[in-house]
């Protein structure tokens, strides 16, 4: 077989052996619980160096990007609540907060730390840091693709046109794959008690920035069109979306990581030897 099919074949049955939708829909639901504590803290911090206003536009713009309609509507009625309760009591519960909305990239590193066959993970208290400083990572990558989706807004605004429309539609596409790609490359490095060379980790976190768009193209075009959600699940369709989307990102981020594993024992299994190595 070619490498890369082999590879690919390899991420697959590793996904399958290694548990991953089931570590996928683990993800997906700590994810649910850990998203409303992480815009508390978010909001809290932001509302004293940004205008609220302006911070509620440029969140609606960001999120669009990545969750669906009514996953988005569930995110953006406790972003109002967040944004409406601010204070010194957020300032106050803000390490509480922050433990709680580390849980879902706890389990990531979890799921991790099972694709590349970890057996002696971190002590307990270094696995929590480490868990709330890549949360605050990725809540740093989603603070800057702020930028983008206001300053569009606003030549928008100045000098409509087709240039921007046709930038608006660029930037809709990049930003959430370069996000993705960001995310996935940084939890791939940090999180599992393993280190892995660079130039295993960047496929891996490529495919799943691919597979990343294609999913979100998708899942944007599907919602609403071939299953009238709101009919079957009522008030909760917003958190079910939310939490199918969460399952399908999750599936695909450690579906990333395998082809990272399959490339290195790839490349491991095909390393010529040294000349002290050939007897």
């Amino acid at each position: 077989m070619r490498p890369f099919a082999r590879i690919a074949w390899a991420a697959l049955r590793g996904f399958v052996d290694h548990d991953g939708p089931a570590l996928a829909a683990a993800i997906a639901y700590h994810a649910l619980l850990s998203v409303f504590p992480f815009l508390l803290v978010a909001t809290a911090i932001a509302a004293f160096f940004v205008d609220p206003a302006y911070l509620r536009i440029s969140l609606a713009r960001t999120l669009a990007l990545y969750l669906p309609p009514q996953a988005l509507d569930v995110v953006q009625a406790n972003l109002e609540e967040a944004l409406r309760t601010r204070g010194p009591a957020g300032i106050a519960a803000t390490a509480t907060l922050l433990w709680t909305s580390s849980a879902a990239t706890g389990v990531a590193r979890h799921a991790l730390n099972r694709v590349w066959g970890v057996e002696d993970p971190r002590a307990y208290g270094k696995r929590k840091l480490l868990d709330i400083l890549v949360t605050l990572l990725v809540g740093a990558l989603l603070g800057t693709s702020l930028v983008g989706p206001v300053a569009l807004g606003i030549a928008e605004r100045l000098a409509p046109g087709r240039p921007v429309q046709w930038g608006s539609r660029i930037l809709g596409v990049l930003l959430p794959f370069g996000l993705a790609f960001l995310a996935f490359l940084s939890a791939y490095r940090l999180l599992p008690n393993h280190r892995v060379q660079g130039q295993y980790l960047w496929p891996g976190a490529l495919v799943g920035a691919i597979l990343f768009e294609v999913a979100r193209q998708g899942m944007f075009w599907g919602v609403g069109r071939l299953v009238h959600y709101p009919l079957v699940y009522g008030s909760l369709a917003g958190a079910v979306i939310f939490l199918m989307w969460g399952q399908v990102v999750a599936a695909i981020f450690l579906l990333g990581a395998e082809v990272s594993r399959s490339a290195h024992h790839f490349q491991a299994s095909v390393r010529v030897p040294d000349h002290d190595e050939i007897p």
